[in-house]
């Protein structure tokens, strides 16, 4: 089953799933797959993106 979004929902989703794609590393295979300091450093890093964009941080 597929959900279906309201317009302005869907809108909202394209906007911050082509804000992930421009901001995430292509091989990105998400957060778990990061340990101990590369993790830490992910996390300042990407609290600095969304700081610098309109989501939150």
């Amino acid at each position: 089953m597929k959900p279906v979004y309201e317009p302005q929902a869907e809108e909202y989703r394209e906007k911050v799933q082509a804000f992930l794609a421009e901001k995430l590393p292509a091989t990105w295979k998400g957060i778990g797959s990061l340990e101990g300091n590369d993790l830490i450093e992910f996390m300042k890093q990407w609290r600095q993106v969304l700081a610098s964009s309109p989501y939150l941080a």
